[in-house]
């Protein structure tokens, strides 16, 4: 690495190269419906319930052991 500092033209140009290299990605392609193309298949056992509330933490288990408290308030 150089102790050079970069010219503001420099890294402008250096920028246009990479947002043109970003812009010419190819796009993704669309996967499709598992049951379109085998109809009656099992769904993923390693799929988050698509029912379920998701978060980092319930999907990384956190809490999972805990039980509901019945009186969180103090006494008066």
């Amino acid at each position: 690495m150089s102790d050079k500092p970069i010219s503001n033209a420099e890294r402008d140009r250096m920028d246009e190269q990479f947002l043109e290299s970003r812009l010419t990605e190819p796009p993704l392609e669309s996967v499709p419906d598992a049951d379109l193309v085998q109809p009656g298949s099992p769904v993923d056992p390693a799929a988050p319930d698509p029912n379920a509330l998701h978060g980092t933490d319930l999907l990384n288990g956190a809490g999972a052991d805990a039980k509901p408290e019945r009186n969180i308030l103090p006494p008066r």
